[in-house]
């Protein structure tokens, strides 16, 4: 889910936020998804629906 209320907040903090207190979050999400965090939260909302890419497996 998107919240438009977290755009200023650093992705770190919002990792946090969730539970992920790893300080090489991003590394990991990229390894994972195959995108950088910073710019999977700047797609457009409907760019991973149905798990397409670039956020499919």
């Amino acid at each position: 889910m998107v919240d438009p209320l977290l755009n200023a907040r650093p992705i770190q903090a919002i990792a946090e936020l969730w539970g992920f207190h790893n300080p090489h979050f991003s590394r990991l999400f990229s390894a994972t998804y195959g995108i950088p965090p910073r710019d999977y939260r700047h797609l457009p909302p409907k760019a991973c629906a149905n798990r397409q890419p670039p956020c499919a497996e």
